[in-house]
């Protein structure tokens, strides 16, 4: 072996032992019994629920001739960020294995449209519904369905995966609905003082 053959080794070595990796990282996130997958499941819905929340509280905050306000051109207004909510509740609990809420598109860009069209009121009862019905979905899961591989926007994963991604992505509309009543001089209520 030459030196520089030998010099490689311990590069070698380590890309091998990182090749397995992420499988033990996966293995390493599984809900192992049903006390823990209890309490897994118990903090993602809270979470959903204080989100839908939020989410209501600032809908109803927004006066509304503001509701097509946008902050700039190619962006969406209050209205379709709220019926971009609502097209995200629908179509991903029928990703999770429950029937599509009534009414509803299993595309989502075609439910987002049809939302949109909406009223601003009943864009705002939409997404309330469709976070409600998410919210239902997720605390349905079961210990034994986790584990089950779903198609998620168009993707195979574990609903543990996905409903991560889902959360995620409703934290990221939050801020962005926050932003929004900020930069509008609207100061979201829970963070009002007493």
């Amino acid at each position: 072996m030459t030196p520089r053959l030998r010099s490689l080794l311990p590069v070698v070595a380590l890309a091998f032992s990182l090749a397995g990796l992420p499988s033990r990282l996966l293995s390493a996130q599984t809900i192992s019994d049903s006390a823990e997958f209890m309490i897994w499941r118990k903090a993602q819905t809270e979470d959903l629920d204080g989100m839908r929340t939020k989410f209501m509280a600032l809908a109803k905050a927004v006066p509304a001739g503001k509701l097509s306000w946008r902050p700039m051109e190619g962006t969406k207004s209050f209205h379709q960020v709220f019926a971009h909510i609502a097209a995200e509740g629908n179509t991903e609990t029928a990703m999770f294995g429950r029937p599509l809420p009534a009414g509803s598109l299993a595309d989502f860009d075609a439910e987002e449209a049809r939302l949109t069209k909406l009223t601003d009121a009943e864009v705002i009862a939409a997404m309330d519904q469709a976070l409600h019905t998410l919210s239902a979905t997720l605390d349905a899961l079961s210990l034994a369905t986790v584990g089950t591989p779903v198609r998620y926007y168009g993707q195979m994963t574990l609903p543990r995966v996905a409903v991560a991604y889902t959360v995620n992505d409703l934290h990221e509309h939050l801020g962005q609905l926050v932003a929004y009543t900020r930069t509008n001089q609207i100061v979201p209520p829970w963070s009002k003082k007493q």
